[in-house]
């Protein structure tokens, strides 16, 4: 007897990073890491395939990821930590790590050039200092 397959045996291939994102919306008012999470998810290879939806999420976790941030600058480990658990939860199911791509069974493909790695040491700078 043959095996059943389903359309999700298959992984998802996900090409480029040509997305219909909204902006950032009032950019004044978040921190510059949260607009560099924002923009790390915007140009993510994943976020091409976002339906309304997704980007909705990604609009609910702004304030979140803000306040993360913010905790994290005030050394407010405790609140910073439960933020980011709801962070975590809501960015798994858009396919934020590898394994979350895995078992979503979405599969990046390299962009014919590669695009330039980010520089972390802004980022590094926020949660670290100078």
């Amino acid at each position: 007897m043959g095996r059943y397959t389903s359309p999700l045996d298959k992984p998802e291939d996900i090409q480029g990073t040509t997305t219909n994102a909204p902006t950032l919306p009032t950019p004044n008012k978040w921190l510059a890491a949260t607009a560099r999470w924002w923009d790390t998810w915007v140009s993510s290879p994943q976020a091409a395939v976002f339906a309304g939806t997704d980007w909705q999420r990604l609009l609910m976790l702004l304030p979140l990821v803000d306040g993360y941030n913010r905790a994290v600058h005030k050394l407010d480990y405790m609140l910073a930590d439960r933020l980011l658990t709801q962070i975590v939860r809501s960015e798994s199911l858009l396919g934020a790590t590898h394994v979350d791509r895995l078992r979503g069974r979405i599969k990046v493909q390299p962009e014919e050039t590669p695009e330039p790695q980010p520089d972390l040491s802004a980022l590094a700078r926020d949660f670290f200092g100078d």
